[in-house]
């Protein structure tokens, strides 16, 4: 069975219906499903990957580990807010102003643009978070 043929039944898509939505003839999909080296246009991958198709699997046989999420600065902006005002609720950090407030949300801010910006020197596995003060 193909990697195509996989992932199509993987999503509960049928042969006909898959091949409508992607705007292929039936027997285009069977070729792709039943012929090893029968070559899938780019523009029908990328269509097959909205409808959920691991398309990284279908083409090298290995499967996406883990799915990227992507936020906008006001929605990270919006996360940190609430994480710093749980945070002092349940005491694990005071902050006495809004201008505290605000120079942690500035700061956050800015450490995750300069995260991502920089290259990651040792996997994640090999970061721990810094000690809190006192601990020991």
């Amino acid at each position: 069975m193909s990697r195509f043929k996989d992932e199509r039944e993987r999503l509960g898509y049928g042969q006909s219906e898959l091949a409508e939505k992607i705007d292929v003839t039936r027997r285009t999909m069977s070729r792709w499903e039943n012929e090893e080296d029968a070559p899938i246009p780019s523009d029908k991958l990328f269509l097959c990957a909205n409808l959920g198709f691991d398309v990284q699997f279908v083409i090298t046989g290995k499967r996406q580990t883990a799915v990227e999420q992507v936020y906008t600065e006001d929605i990270i902006a919006k996360a940190t807010k609430g994480m710093l005002f749980d945070a002092s609720i349940i005491k694990i950090l005071q902050i006495r102003s809004q201008d505290d407030y605000d120079l942690l949300i500035q700061l956050m801010m800015y450490n995750l643009k300069k995260a991502s910006d920089a290259e990651a020197a040792a996997p994640a596995s090999e970061k721990s978070l810094p000690k809190a003060a006192g601990a020991g």
